[in-house]
């Protein structure tokens, strides 16, 4: 702080007046931005902590959080997909994306309510490493890792490998090299309720034999 300070003849030094002008001077100024620029700090830590958080308990994809109320405009305009009504007035939402600089297709489920239940994505498997990092990078570390064997329609065996991550809520990521053939990968998030859906459905087929 600069500027003249001008004072009465009749002004008296008392122990109060030299303590503000102590405060203001020279000698207190220093501390006072030190202390400002302490807290400054201390709140950009606190940001920082916050955003890391949020991500480390939930799944985004583009924009889209899963297990969050979200709409169809919002899913339209973040990933460029057409969405209709489905199964038990559910908005289910198709199109192309892209995943890690691959191409996939996109499959996502919005709830009556407007909560995203699932985002499923099917690209090539042939970038599956590359994939599996950018994930990793993202998500952090998975959950585990699972590892069993596969064949196709000629005997070939090849390996599967899932790459599975879990957050609080039931939220999951699943990544598995093989989706229906060698040649596709998938990518699933999803919720509690959505599995629960997807196991009734098969339960309910499986009765029917």
């Amino acid at each position: 702080m600069t500027g003249t300070l001008y004072l009465s003849p009749n002004f008296r030094w008392n122990g109060r007046a030299k303590a503000v002008l102590r405060f203001f001077g020279t000698t207190a100024r220093a501390p006072f931005i030190t202390t400002l620029a302490l807290f400054y700090a201390m709140f950009r830590i606190f940001v920082l902590l916050l955003l890391v958080t949020t991500n480390a308990y939930s799944f985004e994809f583009k924009g889209v959080r899963v297990g969050a109320k979200s709409s169809v405009a919002e899913v339209q305009e973040r990933l460029g997909v057409a969405c209709g009504v489905g199964h038990a007035d559910m908005q289910v939402c198709n199109g192309h994306v892209t995943v890690a600089e691959e191409p996939a297709t996109v499959n996502l489920v919005l709830s009556p309510t407007g909560i995203v239940q699932r985002i499923s994505l099917r690209l090539s498997s042939d970038p599956f490493e590359q994939v599996a990092a950018a994930l990793a990078e993202k998500y952090g570390r998975p959950s585990r890792i699972l590892r069993s064997a596969v064949q196709n329609a000629f005997g070939a065996r090849y390996q599967q490998v899932e790459h599975v991550w879990l957050r609080s809520g039931g939220l999951q990521l699943e990544y598995s090299k093989f989706a229906g053939t060698v040649d596709q990968s998938e990518i699933h998030f999803s919720t509690k309720a959505d599995r629960d859906l997807l196991s009734g459905a098969k339960r309910k087929r499986s009765g029917d034999l």
